[in-house]
């Protein structure tokens, strides 16, 4: 079995210069079921996972197709939710809008009842991570 670094090293030398080499490394990341950058940049002496697997996303990846539709994964808010191509990837400016929402209602709310609705739910990043806060 190849090392992760082996990996790696073999993938970036056969990337599409159009795919930025995050992606790359969050394929990494979530194909080795680590936490993030940190652990991978520890890992690399460590054996691929499912090296198999890896190239098969990694091809997909390599023809432009998101790291989060790769792996059926996006992070939000520090949670990880189920996405594919019938859903929109979420991003960063919805976190910043979550937590204004949620703060808003803080202020306005924070003794009464209120109903939210989320139309067009997608993922259900909006409505679960304000329900869990």
């Amino acid at each position: 079995m190849a090392k992760i670094r082996e990996v790696y090293e073999a993938a970036r030398a056969k990337l599409n210069s159009d795919i930025p080499v995050a992606a790359l490394r969050l394929l990494m990341v979530e194909s080795n079921n680590l936490k993030n950058y940190a652990e991978l940049d520890h890992s690399l002496e460590k054996e691929q996972q499912n090296e198999a697997v890896f190239w098969h996303q990694f091809e997909s990846l390599n023809k432009g197709v998101p790291v989060q539709y790769v792996t059926n994964n996006a992070n939000f808010l520090g949670d990880d939710f189920h996405v594919d191509s019938r859903v929109l990837i979420p991003r960063p400016e919805t976190e910043e809008l979550v937590e204004q929402v949620y703060r808003d209602l803080l202020l306005n709310y924070r003794d009464e009842p209120f109903s939210l609705v989320d139309v067009g739910t997608g993922s259900g990043v909006i409505a679960i991570s304000l329900a869990k806060r």
